[in-house]
C-alpha cells in the first residue's frame, strides 16, 4: 500500500453521510471512506484500520450533522494505516472511554449542572480498576441526582463494567482474542448519540428558564445544542488522533 499524505488531493472533495451504504455510489461514513482511500473493497470495517477507533467513530459519524461530519474527513489518511496490536487497541479504548467520562460528559453538564461537570472533570485519567470503579460510582450518583441524565448514565455505566472486565481479562491473562472482542464492545458502547441527546434536553431547559415564547426558546434551544455538538465533535476529533498515536 502506498504511503497517503494528510493532504491527499482525492479527500478536497469528498463528501461524508451518516449511515452504512450498500455501494460507494450511494455515499460514504467515515469507514467507508477509509476503505474506498486505502484501496479496499467497499465495507465500513475496513482491514487496514483500528477496530476500536472504527467503531467509535462509526457512531460519531452517524449522530452529527453534517457540517460537523465533514470535519471527521481529516482523520481518514490516518486511519488507513491505524491498524495494530491487541494491547494497542485497548490502550486506546481506555482512551476514548476516559474522553467520553471527562471531557465530553462534563460539556454536556457545563449547562445546567457545572458542579456535577467539574466533579466529571476532577477525575483520575480512567486506566485501571481503581479509577474506573470512582467513576463507576459518581455515574450512578449522577442518574440519582439528575434523573434526565438516566439514559446517559446507563450507557456510561455500560462501557464502564465493560472496562472492568476488560481490566480483569487482561490481569488473568486470558486469550488475546478475548481482550480484543471486549474492547471492541466497550468502544461500540461509547456511542455519543445519548450526550449529544441529553445536550439537546439540557438546552431546552435552559431556554425555557429564561420564560421566553416557545417558537424563541426551540430556537435557543437548537443553537445551544449546536455548539455543544459542534465543540464535543471538535474534541472527539482531538481525542480519536491522540489514540491513533498511542503505537506500544
Amino acid at each position: 500500500m502506498s504511503t497517503l499524505q494528510l493532504t491527499d488531493p482525492r479527500l478536497s472533495s469528498l463528501v461524508l453521510f451518516a449511515g452504512k451504504h450498500s455501494n460507494r455510489e450511494n455515499g460514504m461514513c467515515i469507514m467507508e471512506a477509509t476503505a474506498w482511500l486505502a484501496g479496499e473493497p467497499h465495507t465500513d470495517h475496513p482491514i487496514c484500520a483500528c477496530p476500536v477507533i472504527a467503531a467509535f467513530l462509526r457512531g460519531l459519524n452517524d449522530h452529527v450533522r453534517d457540517s460537523n461530519r465533514q470535519k471527521l474527513v481529516a482523520l481518514i489518511p490516518l486511519l488507513v494505516t491505524s491498524k495494530s496490536s491487541t494491547s494497542v487497541e485497548i490502550k486506546r479504548a481506555y482512551h476514548l472511554l476516559d474522553f467520553t467520562i471527562r471531557s465530553a460528559v462534563p460539556i454536556v453538564l457545563d449547562q445546567v449542572l457545572p458542579d456535577w461537570a467539574a466533579k466529571f472533570r476532577a477525575l483520575e485519567k480512567l486506566s485501571d480498576k481503581t479509577t474506573i470503579r470512582r467513576s463507576r460510582e459518581l455515574v450512578s450518583s449522577l442518574a440519582d441526582f439528575f434523573p434526565s441524565a438516566l439514559a446517559l448514565a446507563l450507557d456510561l455505566a455500560l462501557a464502564l463494567d465493560l472496562a472492568l472486565d476488560l481490566d480483569r481479562a487482561r490481569a488473568l491473562d486470558l486469550a488475546l482474542d478475548l481482550d480484543r472482542a471486549r474492547a471492541l464492545d466497550l468502544a461500540r458502547a461509547l456511542d455519543l448519540a445519548r450526550a449529544l441527546d441529553l445536550a439537546l434536553a439540557l438546552a431546552l431547559d435552559v431556554a425555557r428558564a429564561l420564560a421566553l415564547d416557545v417558537a424563541r426558546a426551540l430556537d435557543l434551544a437548537l443553537d445551544l445544542a449546536r455548539a455543544l455538538e459542534t465543540t464535543i465533535t471538535e474534541k472527539a476529533i482531538v481525542a480519536v488522533s491522540e489514540a491513533l498515536a498511542i503505537k506500544e
